[in-house]
């Protein structure tokens, strides 16, 4: 799995030396914040009574993440911006009265263009952004399930405050969307989950 998502984001690597040979600027941001489901992830196959595998509906945890990020922006209001993160996010299933949670674990990535909508004049700005991503639940709870890296999209939005010419305190939400399946047989279905993160923008070049 983290060579998949490192080949997803390694293609922004190879953008870097053309953007900072025309006097970009090289932001990394290491972050904390949290790892939201909007749904239930759909029918889960999972050992049962006398040992058979059944299927239940299970719903993924909101729980903490943690990762990083790395944008190129220049003179202009455009940038490229890669993500990485991973979260704890355990499975609830839920048979009648009973709950149970079985342990999980959730890493993904995201490639995406942002744009500053504001000037870059007053010291906080507002960018938004769109790209592709990749996400992958893995763990016990996926233990009868097929391989989970699954492609899809991702909506982007942040607030920058510049703290100093190095530093920036940063604020950011992103939404991947993604078909997820426990097996091709059980069928698809549309995921949302949200990622809300805190982090320092450290500038390693100009």
């Amino acid at each position: 799995m983290a060579r998949r998502i490192a080949l997803f984001l390694g293609l922004t690597t190879l953008l870097v030396p053309g953007l900072s040979a025309q006097g970009r600027t090289i932001e990394l941001t290491p972050f904390v914040g949290g790892f939201i489901p909007t749904q239930a992830l759909g029918r889960i196959p999972i050992l049962g009574a006398g040992s058979q595998v059944v299927n239940i509906l299970g719903e993924a945890t909101t729980t903490g993440a943690l990762g990083g990020r790395i944008t190129v922006s220049g003179r202009g209001r455009f940038g490229i911006e890669g993500t990485y993160f991973y979260s704890g996010s355990d499975m609830r299933v839920t048979v009648g009265p009973i709950a149970t949670v079985l342990d999980g674990e959730v890493q993904g990535g995201s490639l995406k263009g942002v744009y500053r909508a504001t000037n870059g004049l007053t010291g906080t700005d507002l960018l938004v952004g769109a790209g592709l991503s990749a996400v992958h639940h893995s763990g016990r709870a996926y233990t009868y399930a097929s391989d989970q890296f699954d492609v899809g999209g991702v909506l982007g939005a942040g607030l920058h405050i510049v703290m100093s010419p190095m530093v920036t305190l940063r604020f950011d939400g992103e939404a991947y969307l993604y078909n997820w399946s426990a097996t091709p047989l059980l069928g698809s279905r549309m995921q949302t989950d949200v990622l809300m993160t805190v982090g320092l923008g450290l500038k390693l070049g100009r």
